[in-house]
């Protein structure tokens, strides 16, 4: 089966004032449109640090591979809309991510309450076929909704993997505890009201019955952002040294609390009122605009036009629109160029 785990570390100090027990209410629930932007560090000096409560886990010195070049050691990961045609027609969001030139999307339902992990597919240039991971149902809890410290939720899975003639089955355990809450340093900036969370996956290559990979993991998670802070994970199978690896998160955008994402380089801002999309932009009296509605899909989901009569602009797309992310495109009637804005909608 493939296996892509993040492997992470940290160092703890004493904390030496009382903290409120932080609650995160978000973790792996993701709004699509999200753009998540982390970094991979040099492990070689990494460590977890401690559980427990008041921790002030200090990573601030975390270093890449290429200084000089971060971009080599950047990864983005997109959270997309699952489309109508899909090998997995239950998820809710798609995780899609490129690594190594691989554009590998794993497949999502979020239930409210919790996020299950569906199973995964991968890019192949053609003829292959490509390879593809499925976890029989429900699939793995990979989190719940929202969490406290202390928390525990596990599952066994079964899955089955194909990577073109070759199909093979595996079968394990998926633990997670939260053991400790405190506050994060990373390299730019310092996170208070952080839960950490450990996952043990124990997992078994069922067409080998010798092969077991042990996956452990530290995630720490805040309330502001879907993804973790800081990932340190390491690998072992039958018992081999393990390979380690460290990623932390630079960017999410939107943050989980913000309600619209506006362009920098225009004057035009808007916002969703529940179904109804708002525009405020010094709009020319008496000129005819032309707006769209464009999904992450590409799809073009709304048309209209509306001769302006003030700076603000209502319009009701006449199909419910889904809660993510949609690109406004806004064009002056007989004017070259094209004013685009980023909304989200809750």
């Amino acid at each position: 089966m493939k296996k892509c785990f993040y492997l992470f570390t940290m160092m703890a100090l004493p904390a030496t004032n009382l903290l409120a027990q932080p609650v995160v209410n978000h973790m792996e629930e993701h709004v699509v449109g999200t753009v998540t932007t982390l970094l991979l560090c040099n492990s070689t000096t990494v460590s977890e640090g401690s559980p427990g409560i008041n921790q002030v886990w200090d990573l601030s010195m975390l270093t890449t591979y290429h200084p000089s070049n971060p971009a080599l050691d950047t990864f983005r990961y997109y959270i997309l809309a699952n489309p109508s045609v899909s090998p997995h027609p239950t998820a809710t969001v798609i995780d899609s991510s490129i690594e190594g030139g691989v554009t590998k999307r794993t497949y999502l339902n979020q239930t409210g309450t919790a996020t299950y992990e569906l199973g995964q597919v991968q890019d192949a240039v053609p003829p292959l076929t490509p390879p593809t991971s499925t976890f029989d149902n429900p699939g793995i809890l990979i989190a719940q909704q929202p969490i406290n410290y202390n928390n525990v939720f596990s599952c066994s899975f079964t899955g089955t993997a194909i990577n073109g003639a070759v199909q093979s089955y595996a079968h394990g355990t998926y633990q997670a505890t939260v053991d400790g809450y405190g506050m994060l340093k990373l390299p730019y900036g310092n996170f208070n009201n952080v839960l950490r969370v450990k996952v043990v996956k124990d997992e078994f290559d069922s067409t080998n019955v010798s092969a077991e990979t042990v996956v452990t993991e530290y995630n720490w998670y805040d309330n502001d952002h879907s993804k973790p802070l800081l990932t340190i994970s390491s690998s072992s199978t039958n018992g081999a040294n393990p390979s380690v690896t460290v990623k932390y998160l630079l960017s999410q955008t939107p943050l989980l609390a913000v309600q619209n994402v506006q362009n920098t380089e225009d004057k035009l801002k808007g916002c969703f009122q529940n179904n109804e999309l708002v525009l405020n932009e010094n709009f020319k009296q008496g000129t005819t605009y032309y707006v769209s509605i464009v999904n992450l899909l590409g799809q073009t989901i709304y048309n209209d036009h509306f001769v302006a009569s003030g700076n603000a602009i209502h319009l009701q797309p006449r199909q419910q629109l889904a809660a993510g992310m949609y690109v406004v495109k806004l064009m002056e009637n007989n004017k070259p160029g094209i004013s685009t804005l980023k909304v989200v909608k809750q």
